[in-house]
């Protein structure tokens, strides 16, 4: 049996959260939203249902993705889908998550404390739009 994998492309909505696994590897966690759109009986496009997707990432580098994982920034995420299961209060509780294998950006700029994801200014040093128009 394959496993099962997911292809999501959103918004982050928050910060990477950074662990250190005992084992030495650094974990990243964040969410990720995405809105569907369509049209209306008047045949104008309308925002749909937001969805969101939690996401883990085991980085090779984890300081290069924690200077462009941010709040706001657009990415596309590959991997697997990861069910965790567990029990409070007497109720058992579900949670599907992605565990990203690859994270893929048509622009990723590197976050600083002069420019942020969504900031309109040019990225440090670069002279590149930080939302280009592609």
């Amino acid at each position: 049996m394959s496993e099962n994998m997911a292809r999501e492309e959103g918004t982050l909505t928050r910060d990477p959260e950074v662990k250190a696994l005992p084992s030495g590897v650094t974990l990243l966690k964040f969410s990720i939203a995405q809105n569907t759109r369509k049209k209306n009986e008047a045949g104008e496009w309308v925002d749909g249902e937001a969805m969101f997707f939690d996401v883990d990432f085991f980085p090779n580098d984890p300081q290069y993705w924690l200077k462009r994982l941010a709040k706001g920034v657009t990415v596309i995420v590959a991997g697997t889908l990861k069910q965790d299961r567990w029990e409070k209060d007497g109720q058992v509780h579900s949670k599907v998550s992605i565990r990203a294998e690859t994270i893929y950006a048509k622009w990723i700029p590197e976050i600083t404390a002069t420019n942020s994801a969504s900031s309109n200014d040019t990225a440090t040093g670069n002279n590149l739009p930080v939302n280009p128009p592609f």
